[in-house]
């Protein structure tokens, strides 16, 4: 070979091949692998995982990248509230700094909140806070003491 043999090449084989064997393990799976002939399933296979991999790049990245985050997108939670994660079935959120807010969409709203305690609300942008029958715009504040509770 004139430029060498990628390790990562080999790295990749070589968790084909650990691959292989875990799945002739597994039962219901085991029995299909078990089918394919020695020379093909422990030489020919992790050799095409290995050349594949290092020839394939999803999204110009690695493919032990891509996969990497691939699945921390789908394994992660949807949604974060003040650096939190998880799944939120309340409207109330309750934090400590500064915390942005912001619609995903142009002119959607977020729905009915609650603030209470002390807190100071900032509006930017051509955003507009409703907050009983006032309506808070943009440069404006809204303070809320100790205490207080304001709906919006």
């Amino acid at each position: 070979m004139p430029y060498g043999v990628p390790l990562r090449g080999i790295g990749y084989a070589v968790g084909g091949l650990i691959c292989i064997v875990i799945s002739q393990q597994l039962p219901g799976v085991g029995w299909f692998v078990s089918q394919i002939p020695a020379p093909l399933r422990f030489v020919i296979l992790p050799f095409c995982v290995g050349l594949l991999a290092v020839q394939v790049t999803p999204d110009g990245r690695d493919v032990h990248r891509f996969a990497s985050s691939w699945l921390r997108h789908h394994l992660t939670p949807r949604q974060s509230r003040a650096g939190r994660y998880g799944r939120f079935n309340s409207r109330h959120l309750r934090m400590k700094g500064v915390c942005t807010m912001a619609s995903p969409f142009q002119g959607a709203s977020p729905g009915p909140g609650v603030l209470s305690g002390r807190s100071v609300v900032r509006v930017r942008g051509n955003a507009r806070l409703s907050v009983g029958d006032a309506v808070i715009g943009p440069g404006q504040l809204l303070i809320v003491r100790a205490g207080e509770k304001v709906r919006f």
